[in-house]
């Protein structure tokens, strides 16, 4: 319940249900965690803080084979299990995670690597908004399931808000944003690989029923990927995404397109090379 430096916490017990109130770095087993480890761990509780807040810890290097169930509250870097991380490995989240600013997610507000997780839990946030987290490099094997939504208002997916690579993963959940970048799995990313989404995409600006827009400064690709679901949006709207800067292989979409504004892409996305 305290601090974790270079460390590895192995709680193996579930905490009673409490409040953490006010004030930045908050956690349902331990708060900061400078190179430390969470593993084996489980917490039921509501947390509540300002920023670097999380389920199980508001910042460590690596989330393992934990779990948790219940509400977090906070501003920014704020996530089911984590406000702040290097990985989540094994793990998984129920319950609500809500954030007033930015990088917010059902596992982890902002993690490099996610990989065998999933999260049932409702996700709401402003910018930088993903129903596994709000901002991630890499998702592998992992899955985001809920019968709500995933809101925000700019970058906000079905599995993370931003990111670089989506691999063997999916997300059924419906996604709705105000602001540009809006997909089914991901705002913006740079590759989706043998993934899909099942849900509704309702956006303004750059919506896609994969990702909003596909590139990240480099070289983008579609592939062995599909949506299922509507796709509706103002300015450039896609069955799969908005805008692919690279290549669409083995891929489709069948959806209700709606699109209310002459510069909407009409097909399943534009491409650009």
């Amino acid at each position: 319940m305290g601090y974790a430096q270079s460390m590895t916490l192995d709680f193996n017990t579930s905490s009673s249900y409490s409040n953490w109130l006010h004030g930045n770095s908050r956690g349902g087993t331990t708060r900061w965690g400078f190179g430390g480890v969470v593993r084996n761990s489980h917490a039921v509780s509501k947390v509540i803080g300002r920023d670097y807040v999380g389920g199980i810890s508001g910042w460590v290097s690596l989330v393992e084979e934990s779990n948790f169930n219940g509400d977090v509250d906070g501003e920014d870097y704020v996530g089911g299990l984590i406000g702040y991380t290097s990985s989540v490995l094994e793990s998984y989240s129920t319950g609500s995670v809500s954030g007033s600013s930015g990088y917010i997610g059902g596992l982890a507000g902002w993690s490099v690597k996610i990989k065998t997780s999933n999260s049932t839990s409702i996700v709401k946030g402003k910018r930088y908004v993903g129903g596994l987290a709000g901002k991630c490099d890499s998702v592998f094997s992992s899955f985001y399931k809920s019968f709500s939504s995933v809101i925000g208002d700019g970058y906000v997916g079905g599995l993370v808000g931003e990111g670089r690579y989506i691999y063997d993963s999916y997300s059924n959940a419906n996604v709705s944003g105000s602001a540009p970048y809006i997909g089914g799995l991901a705002g913006k990313t740079k590759q989706v690989l043998s993934s899909h989404s099942r849900g509704n995409v309702y956006g303004v600006d750059s919506v896609g029923g994969l990702a909003g827009v596909v590139n990240y400064q480099e070289w983008g690709l579609i592939n062995n990927s599909y949506h299922i679901g509507n796709v509706q949006g103002r300015n450039c709207v896609g069955g799969l995404a908005c805008r692919v800067y690279g290549n669409v292989d083995s891929s489709f979409t069948k959806q209700g397109f709606v699109c209310v504004h002459h510069s909407c892409v009409t097909g399943s996305c534009a491409i650009f090379s």
